[in-house]
């Protein structure tokens, strides 16, 4: 494959359209120009920081291997040990970039010790997933190689749908007028953060405008004019004062949000939140976008990489499953503390199960009677009369 350097190029809304037109085409499908904005894209803070978010979420989840033919779904211990290796988080980030730039082709290392020792991601700018093939040259599509040839199937993996163009290219109109406001902010400051200077002359007279030139331009690096002592200099400025910077960043946060919303499903778990029921009803809506991106990464799992280690004879059972655990919910501790209380009037429970349950150290000890079923309960007083 002959390596070209990724060209950069200013990109905006007709760019883009053109990009998707390329990629969309019928006959010639060509998805480089739309990659190159990808990559545009990818260096965006906020959007960085979405996809990091999203990557070491799924890459921290604990996963399993077991054998459904059991009913204990015991787990697999050997399988585990391939799956426990660097390789195989690579595999996890190349599935969530799959759905972030649309598809994802993995080449498999050599095989070390009963595992693969390495993956590498190909550059997608040489992919052509409507042909099942890839460019050995950026610029000539006559060299193709097909990557589902039978002599590689075992060795290189095709992750994505050949019909989506990835969740990027929605967030593509998003950013580009994110980077124009911001653009356009910057200039607003260049011209109107710092006062110009105005200096007034005959400009009829050659000597004394070059000097005033020469002054003005020495004093420092703000905007300056020389003008006729007759002419006039204005800056228009906005009605309401500020509103012009108002709008700039109004402008930013608006895509901030719709791009938080595209890539995690809510705003309060990457930015500012307002109140603690509506960041657990974010958190829920979070949650459950993970759920869905586990099960696709599950299934790409199962499908897909699941046969090339049985080809390799890496897993040597065709019954192993791979899932990730369910997560499970954690209690506060005023919570467990009320719960506790509660336990206690009617159970008796070890100072070893308190100790699990609630993270404290107990020991035992005689109460009196009437302090028994309970933290805080209390022996009725006796009111009755002798």
């Amino acid at each position: 494959v002959v390596q070209r350097q990724s060209t950069r190029t200013t990109q905006d809304i007709t760019a883009w359209r053109r990009s998707v037109s390329n990629a969309e085409n019928v006959i010639t499908p060509d998805r480089t120009p739309l990659q190159v904005l990808f990559n545009e894209i990818k260096f965006d803070a906020h959007v960085s920081m979405l996809m990091t978010h999203v990557t070491q979420y799924l890459q921290g989840t604990e996963w399993c291997v077991y054998d459904e033919t059991k009913e204990d779904e015991a787990e697999d211990e050997e399988a585990e040990k391939v799956l426990n290796d660097k390789w195989f988080q690579d595999f996890i980030t190349e599935c969530i970039k799959a759905e972030f730039y649309g598809y994802s082709l993995i080449n498999f290392g050599n095989i070390v010790d009963g595992k693969f020792s390495e993956i590498k991601s190909i550059d997608r700018r040489y992919i052509i997933p409507e042909l099942d093939a890839m460019k050995t040259d950026l610029n000539n599509r006559a060299s193709l190689i097909y990557y589902n040839e039978p002599h590689l199937k075992n060795w290189v993996l095709f992750i994505g749908d050949k019909n989506e163009l990835g969740l990027l290219n929605k967030a593509a109109p998003y950013w580009i007028y994110k980077k124009q406001a911001t653009s356009s902010w910057a200039e607003y400051q260049q011209i109107l953060g710092i006062p110009p200077r105005v200096g007034k002359t005959n400009i009829r007279d050659n000597d004394r405008r070059t000097n005033m030139l020469n002054m003005l331009r020495d004093m420092g690096h703000s905007s300056y004019a020389v003008l006729d002592t007759d002419d006039m200099f204005e800056f228009v400025s906005p009605v309401v004062p500020a509103s012009g910077e108002n709008a700039f960043d109004l402008m930013i946060q608006v895509m901030n949000g719709e791009l938080s919303k595209l890539f995690v499903g809510q705003t309060m778990t990457s930015e500012d939140g307002s109140s603690r029921s509506q960041s657990e009803v974010h958190n829920e809506i979070f949650e459950m976008i993970m759920q869905g991106r586990k099960q696709g990464i599950t299934d790409i799992v199962n499908r897909q990489l699941k046969p090339i280690l049985l080809a390799h004879g890496m897993w040597k059972n065709p019954n192993l499953r791979f899932k990730f655990e369910e997560k499970e919910e954690e209690l506060d501790h005023k919570t467990k503390v009320d719960t506790l209380d509660k336990m206690l009037k009617y159970y008796t429970m070890t100072p070893e199960a308190i100790k699990q349950y609630i993270g404290l150290e107990v020991e035992e000890k005689e109460v009196p009677d009437q302090l028994q079923g309970g933290f805080t309960e209390k022996a009725p007083e006796d009111k009755t009369k002798a």
